[in-house]
């Protein structure tokens, strides 16, 4: 059922077809529309094909509204998908209104509302266009949603098409997002993200991400046990501080937790924030790397940043023993 859904949300982002278990590879995404099919045909200029018999001067005004959405998307999100809901009502039962309504949705922090929108895409009539950024926001949507299998293989097939975009700095973005996914899942997945970040590390200078990139290439070579190679990687770091700015809501109120009395310190848990030229970690993944590299430099740090990642969800996953030894380790043997 998971592979299945997987597919099919590849599919859908795409535009390769129907949805399936056994939906074909992901196309080169290069050159692909922000537009849905009949909106395509339009801008082409046929005066007598299909849009012409089917839509016609009304058909022109719903892709505009479509196109203005997409275009009001990182400014006002708001106005967006407003704009794309009156281009359902011209679209019915039509993906692309959804999608942009779904990414609409993800910058203001509505992921639950978000991964509704792109689930009833999955029944819409078309593909709806085909976009790398659109498919990272579907990756992610679907990570916080819990679905980390099916975002897992959203992001590797996202990877080797990331340079559609032409922007070094969306594909670091990308790989990042995917490596940390990847390293919370397990030795497995800890392998297969040193192997991207290493890639990322010999390619192209992506300034304002090298530092991460390093700092979580580190980590998970420490995880996998290759403590040596972490260090000397971890030596080019001049510290935690500079990747503090990495830091989500989520994660400055986890360490609010740790720093601040119990009866000051937040309660209610606020949704991770989605920057479009920013990475997004999840599981508090960002709390793990900063420890890191505070370990030569500040044992405070180290001990805070491990005990804020014990604060989320990784408490449960497959490196919280870990965490916990080299917090033990920092106090001295004290657990």
């Amino acid at each position: 059922m998971a592979v299945a859904l997987a597919s099919g949300l590849v599919a859908l982002t795409l535009g390769i077809g129907a949805l399936s278990a056994s939906a074909p590879s992901l196309t080169a995404l290069a050159g692909a529309s922000l537009r849905p099919p009949i909106c395509r045909e339009q801008a082409g200029g046929s005066g007598s094909g299909l849009w012409s018999r089917t839509m016609g001067a009304s058909g022109r005004s719903v892709c505009d509204l479509l196109a203005r959405a997409q275009g009001r998307l990182e400014q006002a999100p708001d106005r967006a998908f407003e704009l794309a809901e009156q281009a359902r009502a011209g679209l019915p039962g039509q993906a692309a209104p959804l999608v942009v309504q779904a990414r609409a949705l993800v910058r203001k922090g509505e992921w639950a509302r978000a991964d509704r929108l792109f689930s009833q895409a999955l029944t819409a009539k078309d593909p709806p266009f085909g976009d790398a950024a659109a498919l990272r926001e579907l990756a992610l949507t679907t990570a916080i949603a819990g679905r980390r299998d099916e975002a897992m293989a959203l992001y590797r097939k996202l990877i080797p098409r990331a340079d559609s975009r032409h922007d070094p700095s969306f594909r670091r973005v990308v790989v990042l997002e995917a490596a940390s996914l990847l390293g919370a899942s397990g030795p497995d997945g800890a392998r297969e993200a040193a192997a991207y970040l290493s890639e990322a590390r010999r390619g192209e200078r992506c300034p304002g991400l090298d530092d991460l990139t390093s700092a979580l290439l580190a980590l998970e070579l420490e995880r996998l046990g290759d403590a040596e190679q972490a260090r000397v990687v971890a030596r080019e770091l001049p510290g935690p501080w500079g990747l503090e700015r990495f830091l989500s809501q989520a994660d400055q109120q986890r360490l609010e937790r740790v720093v601040l009395p119990d009866d000051k310190a937040p309660s209610v848990p606020v949704a991770p924030v989605f920057r479009a030229r920013s990475p997004l970690f999840l599981d508090g993944e960002l709390h793990a790397v900063l420890a890191l590299a505070a370990a030569e430099r500040d044992p405070g740090s180290l001990r805070t940043h491990l005990e804020a990642y014990l604060l989320g969800p990784a408490a449960a996953g497959p490196w919280a023993s870990f965490a916990r030894g080299k917090l033990a380790a920092s106090r001295g043997g004290r657990r």
